[in-house]
């Protein structure tokens, strides 16, 4: 299967285990819908005859439709015990779908993201009309959903949708989000293809892998950060000899003090 997503172990029939890993971006990509469905995931989970489940996540997010499905699936499998273990990062749509199961056990360092549902419309008044009603369909399920996990209230969990909010395993835990600390050290980071991919405006910069990508790319990751041209021109007449993402933050904060 093409960019499968996520994988299933199943232990053994006589252990009634199975271990789900889910380890990229959720779902089909919206810009050229390659992945693999909330659907086929639920066709595969369904399948699973086991009294425990447990769920790896390390994934920066994706399809928010897909997510709900997949929530829902989750919510249905008649599994006595249905643990999510978050091992890097369960952001944006990763964070929606890990509050099916009632154990949620963050990793030591582990990150959780939650923002406000985001899309790409194109057409007329009316097309734009319609998406922004979806959209507000959607953060309303989102934030019922948040609120009956984590026991925060409407205004709080909105607050923390609107603002892109990155939580460290401590700050996770007191808010509800996950409910138990590993010992174990999570291991987060996300590309900076997927940070411009996403809009993703406030990820920690030691999330960010260490990677050299195109000019170009870093020109439209620098402006969306809010850098002008002159700024950015100025960084690579001093540094042509790198396009690391991370690199470039740290060189124009100095540059700003």
């Amino acid at each position: 299967m093409k960019n499968k997503w996520y994988s299933i172990k199943n232990k053994s029939e006589s252990e009634s285990i199975a271990d789900i890993y889910i380890m990229d971006q959720i779902g089909r990509d919206y810009w050229d819908e390659s992945g693999i469905s909330g659907e086929q995931f639920t066709k595969d989970l369904m399948a699973l005859n086991v009294d425990t489940i447990n769920f790896w996540v390390n994934s920066p997010g994706g399809s928010v439709f897909d997510a709900n499905v997949i929530y829902n699936a989750i919510k249905r499998h008649p599994a006595k015990n249905k643990i999510m273990h978050i091992t890097g990062m369960a952001a944006s749509a990763a964070s929606y779908l890990m509050m099916a199961c009632d154990s949620r056990i963050i990793y030591d360092g582990g990150v959780i993201m939650v923002h406000l549902p985001a899309t790409v419309c194109y057409g007329n008044r009316e097309d734009f009309l319609k998406e922004i009603e979806i959209l507000g369909t959607v953060e309303n399920e989102m934030v019922e959903i948040y609120k009956k996990a984590t026991n925060l209230s409407e205004s709080e969990i909105k607050t923390l949708l609107e603002n892109e909010t990155w939580m460290g395993s401590d700050d996770a835990i007191k808010k509800g989000f996950c409910t138990e600390k590993s010992e174990a050290k999570a291991v987060a980071s996300i590309s900076s293809e997927l940070v411009l991919k996403n809009q993703y405006k406030n990820i920690p910069k030691n999330l960010i892998e260490k990677e050299d990508i195109s000019k170009d790319s870093l020109t439209a990751l620098l402006k969306k950060d809010g850098y002008n041209e002159k700024q950015i021109n100025d960084y690579f007449g001093k540094n042509n000899s790198t396009t690391d993402y991370s690199e470039a933050l740290d060189a124009l904060e100095k540059i700003k003090l």
